[in-house]
């Protein structure tokens, strides 16, 4: 229900569950009480951060992951919000953690790789339950699965890939493809069994088709012009004039948007793709500038249009790290652990850009950026074990000889 007392079909249950697990707990607690609550999962999300990084590059890397974690302002200032934005990504962090140690599993480990998969699709559809961006990121991971064990076959023995010389299917590869059609089938299947009651809910109650919300077109209208970018109470009537005007230019039907929540999202899609329609016709090169705008807009833009120099100075430095480690990775092979956390990052930066970008919401995915900025410490020991060799190089060994002799002839 929403605050008018109807039916809601703009959010997803998890957060007033959680609102409500809070208030059966502490009765008498209140807003203090969820945002303790708050600060507590966000703790947990902290501890998620440290052994993801633990697992897939060192336990020093795993200090710096959490400390920047832990240091990260908007996290900090989420956690005094009454908002979904730490339970979002406590449950996102989680799934992250699960579909990782699954990945790391043994092949010959069936059950638990099942396991592993199953609590990270539960965990990625309570994260859609409580934003529903991530529901394209499912298949995204489990097709990560299958080019992984491509990319695993590619790198065994040629006696192990070799064709059987009766013309047959290789088993090995077989078997790898198996493995990972498994654990995407498994991820998909759980995280649909979270999300469906939900689903089936919207169906009982407003007779439509509502995977989970239906205010995505409301964000694609609001993201499709610069005019919409000033904080309420401008932001709405820019909306409403930019309404007009395409219903005068002929570019949308008349009338207001349908009654139906599935009608008028699409409605609300159709205006969003009329403002695009109308910028490339007048000027396709400004438009390329302005989705090349938006685009960082996600990562300093504010609500209310304060403190957005802070905002983003603080993501820029969070991204600066986050692409330092992810190239230390790379530089040291160790880039392929590293890819779940990119492609988390990859996909939050695409579908956030396409809709109504603000800097809320990158505190969903800030955990990877952590874990990603942990692999910093592969370059500190990349250039330990450098300067390592070379002292044992006989050359430098002979020019520390003369040295020592002439600042002490009598040696």
């Amino acid at each position: 229900m929403n605050a008018a007392g109807e039916a809601d079909y703009v959010r997803g249950p998890a957060y007033p569950l959680f609102i409500a697990a809070t208030q059966l707990l502490w009765p008498e607690g209140g807003v203090p009480a969820i945002l303790w609550m708050q600060a507590l999962v966000d703790t947990l999300t902290a501890a998620l951060v440290a052994g993801i990084t633990r697992r897939v590059i060192s336990p020093a890397a795993s200090l710096i992951a959490v400390a920047l974690y832990a240091i990260n302002p908007l996290a900090i200032y989420s956690c005094v919000l009454v908002g979904p934005e730490i339970l979002f990504a406590f449950l996102l962090t989680a799934a992250l953690a699960a579909f990782i140690h699954g990945i790391e599993t043994n092949r010959n480990a069936e059950m638990r790789y099942a396991q592993w998969m199953a609590i990270a699709g539960c965990a990625i559809g309570m994260a859609v339950l409580s934003r529903a961006t991530p529901v394209l990121l499912v298949p995204i991971w489990g097709f990560w699965l299958l080019l992984r064990q491509v990319w695993c076959s590619r790198a065994a023995t040629s006696t192990e890939l070799a064709v059987p010389a009766n013309g047959g299917v290789n088993e090995a590869w077989t078997n790898r493809l198996r493995h990972g059609l498994i654990g995407a089938v498994i991820l998909g299947a759980t995280s649909a069994s979270v999300v469906l009651p939900w689903t089936y809910r919207n169906w009982v109650v407003f007779h439509e088709f509502i995977p989970v919300v239906a205010n995505g077109g409301t964000n694609f209208y609001a993201g499709s012009s610069e005019r919409f970018w000033p904080p309420p109470p401008e932001h709405h009537r820019q909306l409403t004039l930019r309404h007009d005007e395409l219903v005068t230019l002929g570019e949308i039907p008349p009338g207001e948007s349908p009654d139906k929540p599935s009608a008028g999202d699409k409605y609300q899609y159709a205006l969003g793709m009329a403002n695009y329609r109308v910028a490339w016709r007048d000027n396709p090169f400004e438009l390329a500038n302005y989705l090349f705008r938006k685009s960082f807009r996600l990562w300093y833009a504010t609500q209310s249009g304060r403190l957005q120099w802070f905002v983003g100075g603080a993501n820029a430095a969070w991204m600066l790290l986050a692409t330092t480690g992810l190239f230390a990775a790379w530089r040291t092979g160790r880039s392929t652990a590293l890819v779940p956390c990119l492609l988390t990052v990859a996909y939050f930066q695409m579908v956030l850009t396409a809709m109504f970008p603000l800097a809320r919401y990158v505190v969903g995915f800030t955990p990877c950026l952590c874990i990603l900025s942990g692999a910093i410490i592969l370059l500190a020991k990349e250039k330990s074990q450098v300067k390592s060799e070379a002292i044992l190089k006989p050359h430098f060994l002979e020019r520390l000889r003369r040295r020592t002799v002439t600042s002490n002839p009598s040696a």
